[in-house]
């Protein structure tokens, strides 16, 4: 189970959740009267490329703020970012949107300072009902947000709700964790380091910071889990820096969600359980919350209520691809391959991780024994990854091609990483892989040996064992049933810390 991507602090309330944003806002009241409908489409970046985190965090930080405004109801987020880049009439957008009332906008930074130029435009109409032109030094990029949600209450004629913000620790801090945090949402070993780097910077201008501190936390996760010379490193260094964020934001979310991380990914499935139940009644929109929660529950058996968790968490952020495959992956668990194609052929208007895509149709097809499907995707996959990017996908073609086990080192051999924290979950998540390629072929002895070495790196996930469609005639072997006590052994502690007692956690 991979680590949850980097949360983000804006889009921690949406209009649909009484979550306070992680940035430094006390919780508002959720309005009562509701009386206009609005939506904040992307903002488009009128600078450099590299300068698109800004028009993000412009259009996270409007959401949030029009969210606090009594009389008004806003689209969240994840409604929304799917539109970011088209070109298309606001009107016809608002009205998809089903709002009365549409803000779009541009952000541009010369230099020292920053132009933001906003316009609200009527659905029923299509006439601009105001603008504004918002001239600022750059360092205000944050204080902005608020001036601009201000002036667009005052232009719809409602009342501003919600305490005040307090202020920023620091703007040049809160620039490069925007910067991080759009470096790390691609996942990939590189782009993680860049963030990384850019934690570091940020947390030397503020250290305390919780919000930073948790993203840099779970960055140091992802690379961990990636393993490789620097992943012990990387775990002492996430540990340190999650412990240090829930002390300095114990009220936050993002902070439980990085000490969650941190924790599933030391063997500690328990304790992530606690912490994920606290993040989410801190923050009941933080999606990532939602969505780590969701995939812990269905490994451990308690699968329609991990599917709920995901569903949150893709209704409020419908970009969240891992989500969407590990829903997928627990309908299939339950049998129900219709909702499987749903989520899998058609996977939403959020812009898709096309290798995570192609990747959990594959092993949808291997579960249904649907060899020429896998060799479909297969040739799909290899236009989006370069060649050996996906030795796994290879071994398994190899496999259903020839029904026969590839000769040399399978995965768990003694040349693989070594049983250790360095990587661990991922090594797991690699040998179910491999034991299904074996069990799919029924070579049993190699798909005992290799479920084996899952268990001994820590796996967690009961329901595969228990309801995995290609391990049906490995379950029959008396050494299958050991194994899976070793499992349901490792599982009692989180069903027990997912039934405590809110007082109790």
């Amino acid at each position: 189970m991979p680590p949850p991507v980097v949360g983000n602090s804006r889009r921690a309330a949406s209009s649909e959740s009484n979550g306070a944003p992680a940035y430094h806002r006390a919780t508002a009241p959720v309005p009562t009267h509701l009386t206009k409908t609005i939506a904040v489409l992307p903002f488009r970046n009128g600078g450099a490329s590299d300068e698109e985190y800004l028009a993000d965090g412009l259009t996270d930080d409007l959401i949030d703020n029009l969210s606090m405004v009594h009389g008004l109801r806003v689209r969240s987020r994840g409604g929304v970012m799917a539109l970011k880049g088209m070109d298309r009439d606001p009107r016809g957008l608002g009205r998809e949107l089903g709002v009365q009332v549409v803000v779009e906008g541009t952000v541009r930074r010369a230099g020292a300072m920053l132009r933001v130029s906003t316009r609200l435009i009527g659905v029923a109409d299509g006439f601009q009902l105001w603008a504004r032109r918002f001239d600022r030094p750059a360092a205000d990029v944050f204080s902005v947000g608020d001036e601009v949600s201000r002036a667009i209450a005052e232009a719809l004629a409602v009342e501003p709700g919600g305490p005040p913000r307090e202020s920023p620790t620091d703007p040049e801090a809160l620039d490069l964790y925007l910067r991080a945090r759009h470096e790390y949402f691609r996942q990939r070993r590189e782009p993680v380091n860049r963030a990384i780097a850019l934690f570091e910077q940020a947390l030397a201008r503020a250290p305390e910071d919780p919000t930073i501190l948790a993203g840099y936390a779970i960055a140091r996760v992802r690379l961990w889990y990636l393993g490789g010379p620097d992943a012990r490193h990387s775990h002492e260094l996430a540990r340190a820096a999650a412990e240090r964020a829930v002390a300095a934001g114990p009220h936050l979310g993002e902070p439980r969600l990085a000490l969650a991380s941190v924790l599933l990914h030391s063997q500690d499935p328990a304790g992530a359980a606690r912490e994920l139940q606290r993040a989410i009644a801190a923050a009941p929109g933080l999606a990532e919350a939602h969505d780590l929660l969701g995939r812990l529950m269905v490994d451990v058996g308690r699968i329609p209520e991990g599917a709920r968790h995901l569903q949150i968490a893709l209704a409020l952020e419908p970009g969240l691809p891992q989500a969407r495959w590990d829903l997928a992956r627990a309908h299939a668990l339950q049998g129900d391959q219709a909702k499987v194609d749903a989520l899998l052929d058609t996977p939403g208007p959020a812009p898709v991780d096309e290798r995570g895509l192609w990747f959990a149709r594959i092993r949808n097809a291997l579960w249904r024994r649907d060899f020429d499907r896998i060799e479909e995707c297969a040739r799909a996959l290899s236009g989006v990854v370069g060649p050996g990017e996906a030795p796994m996908v290879t071994a398994l073609l190899e496999i259903v091609r020839h029904r026969r086990l590839p000769e040399g080192p399978r995965p768990g051999k003694a040349s693989d990483t070594e049983l250790s924290n360095e990587g661990r979950r991922r090594r797991a998540a690699y040998l179910q892989l491999a034991a299904e390629g074996a069990a799919v072929i029924d070579a049993l002895e190699p798909a005992l040996a290799t479920i084996t070495l899952a268990v001994e790196a820590g796996l967690l996930d009961l329901a595969w064992l228990d309801r995995c469609p290609v391990l049906a005639s490995v379950r029959p072997d008396p050494r299958f049933a050991v194994l899976r006590a070793r499992v349901e052994a490792r599982v009692a502690p989180v069903l027990a810390a997912l039934a405590a007692p809110a007082g109790e956690r």
